[in-house]
């Protein structure tokens, strides 16, 4: 049998990403809307990773690459790949363009095996790319190992039927090159974007090191403070922007007051350190959360135990409280991509862009935030006081924490209550945690749970037990 992995591979030794290339965008692995992979596809969100509650890099990477940190896998570590095994270990960048493959330690002896690869790769592809696109594949085949009696067969309808018909170029990483790679990153940030000028120097005080992201009217930084070596997030406005849109001029301006009316008031909640402006920008510094966001770009359906939600998720809802009793403010876009988590794997909301203060004898039409995490008042364009708005997105939070999935698949879903993993068939969660996340996502707004119902549910109050 053959080593895929050897040095007589044709594909490059070795292959160290660089670059945020898996964190810019979103690699979604397939979902049951395709219809692609019939039941197969719903068995991989049961997997619970052993370290699916760990918030540092390599836990986030653990459902990508095994927990293995040699360049080569033991036999005795060998997978046999399945399409439940296959469909775990492939993710597809659609802004890059680029596959990432995890081959590491499969053991390829069958022709269904080489069938399942090919199905496998094929699907996600389908289902994420035109046919007529060529995209790069990034593969680790540390440890893989196809046996002679398919060799040939695994050239033929792997290698060469994808290389055709697919690949623009193949390219190999080591998972230990990997990992480190990333966790560097993590740990201590360097200068990565190509529009980033590490001579660039905003207020005369923060340096610029690289992008973290950028939308329609803005980007985000990450700088040192020169004062005193710490990174801090620089949020990023361009004028000339606002002053096309006055509706989106006031949203700015009402983020800058909210964020300096709670600053430093709630450890659960981003602290505002700075305000400066130029002729062109304006420039909002705020803390910078170093593990990133709930809502993982390596792994859209990645799970937390109940003991790790339980923690996140009483912080979330004390941030909540903070806001709404103490300044009467409504986030209005709270989804786990707005849940940081720091140093200290504390969570910190952040993103008050389309926040508002809130009167409890008015109400608000306006729709914004992800229509995912929307309330069904706001998918049904109804008016709302606020604090209802954001306790439905903190449930739909709770839900996507412990099942790896959001739980409506569209807003007809919501309005029937038709929930993507129906809670009965989640044996792992407890019944409290199921009777609280029932209770959060009531369609009845009048019956919804308020925060103080929430704070005396016996799951928040207890945690789950042991």
């Amino acid at each position: 049998m053959r080593r895929v992995g050897s040095s007589s591979d044709s594909i490059p030794k070795h292959f160290i990403m660089h670059g945020n290339e898996f964190t810019a965008s979103s690699a979604l692995s397939p979902t049951p809307d395709t219809g692609k992979f019939g039941t197969e596809s719903l068995a991989f969100k049961r997997r619970r990773s052993a370290s699916a509650s760990s918030t540092t890099a390599y836990g986030i990477l653990s459902t990508l690459v095994p927990h293995e940190t040699s360049n080569t896998t033991s036999l005795n570590k060998i997978r046999e790949p399945t399409l439940d095994c296959l469909y775990g270990r492939i993710r597809y960048n659609s802004a890059q363009k680029a596959l990432l493959l995890n081959f590491e330690g499969l053991h390829i002896q069958t022709e269904q095996h080489v069938k399942n690869v090919r199905q496998a790769i094929s699907n996600i592809l389908a289902s994420h790319s035109k046919s007529s696109t060529q995209v790069g594949c990034l593969v680790n085949y540390d440890g893989c190992v196809v046996d002679d009696a398919v060799r040939n067969l695994y050239a033929t309808e792997v290698d060469q039927y994808l290389s055709e018909n697919y690949y623009r170029s193949v390219q190999r990483f080591s998972t230990k090159n990997f990992i480190d790679d990333q966790l560097s990153k993590r740990k201590s940030p360097t200068p990565q974007d190509s529009e980033a000028s590490t001579d660039r120097l905003i207020a005369c005080r923060y340096q610029v090191e690289r992008l973290l992201g950028e939308g329609t009217y803005g980007k985000v930084w990450l700088a040192s403070d020169q004062q005193n070596s710490q990174h801090v997030a620089i949020k990023e406005y361009r004028k000339s922007s606002l002053a096309e849109i006055p509706e989106l001029a006031k949203f700015v301006e009402k983020e800058i007051k909210i964020l300096n009316k709670v600053k430093n008031g709630h450890r659960n909640v981003v602290n505002l350190l700075d305000y400066s402006e130029d002729e062109e920008h304006h420039f909002l510094v705020m803390e910078f959360c170093q593990l990133g966001c709930l809502d993982s770009p390596y792994d859209p359906h990645q799970q937390f135990d109940e003991v790790v939600t339980h923690k996140y998720f009483t912080q979330i809802t004390d941030a909540l409280k903070f806001l709404h009793e103490q300044h009467r403010v409504v986030h209005r876009d709270l989804q786990l991509s707005n849940v940081c988590v720091d140093i200290n794997d504390d969570i910190k909301i952040v993103d008050f862009g389309v926040s508002d203060f809130f009167d409890p004898d008015q109400t608000m039409s306006i729709f914004c935030g992800n229509s995912s995490y929307a309330c069904p008042e706001m998918l049904l364009g109804k008016s709302y006081v606020g604090p209802e708005a954001d306790l439905w997105s903190l449930g739909c939070c709770l839900y996507k924490m412990l099942t790896g999935y959001l739980p409506f698949r569209s807003a007809q879903k919501v309005l029937v209550r038709d929930f993507m993993i129906p809670l009965e068939e989640e044996e792992e969660l407890s019944d409290e945690v199921k009777d609280l996340i029932n209770h959060i996502l009531c369609l009845d707004v009048n019956k919804r749970f308020t925060l103080q119902d929430i704070m005396q549910h016996p799951w928040y109050r207890n945690g789950p037990r042991s």
